[in-house]
């Protein structure tokens, strides 16, 4: 009788053990799966921090082209371009608070090449994403319209 009873409380914890092992290896499984779910919205998040930061670029008075205070959309003008990076350094505080820590940067593809610096502040960074803007550079010397791109890398 009493082998019977060790017997019977043997099975017993042994089956709450083998269940207790799957409860824990569930519970592994689950948190790998959080931490991964977790780890695609902080991109997302990243991403659509980045996209927004492009759009205010784009869009920033201080350099748009205009024509008889009409805004033309996707056009950057390039004298107003070449002065803004002085500007953002003066003006620290303010941009900051628009662009976080990112590089945008206007390259000229066509008819000739160029590349100006608009706004630079990175950190230590685990992410960065980019995002290109085609647009039209105005050069007020020539009176001409040039194809280029705003590129925006966002770093978090």
């Amino acid at each position: 009788m009493k082998r019977k009873g060790q017997i019977s409380m043997f099975e017993t914890i042994t089956v709450l053990f083998i269940f207790m092992v799957l409860i824990a290896l569930s519970m592994i499984f689950y948190f790998k799966a959080q931490r991964n779910d977790v780890k695609k919205m902080i991109r997302e998040s990243n991403r659509l921090e980045s996209v927004n930061i492009a759009e205010r670029a784009s869009f920033l008075p201080e350099l748009r082209c205009s024509f008889s205070n009409i805004a033309v959309i996707n056009c950057i003008d390039l004298l107003k371009a070449e002065k803004f990076n002085s500007l953002a350094s003066d003006e620290a505080e303010i941009y900051y608070d628009l662009f976080r820590f990112s590089n945008i940067t206007l390259k000229q593809v066509y008819p000739e090449e160029g590349e100006w610096e608009l706004y630079y502040r990175a950190s230590n960074y685990t992410y960065k994403s980019e995002t290109w803007i085609p647009v039209s550079i105005f050069n007020a010397s020539s009176s001409s319209f040039n194809f280029g791109i705003l590129i925006v890398e966002s770093f978090s």
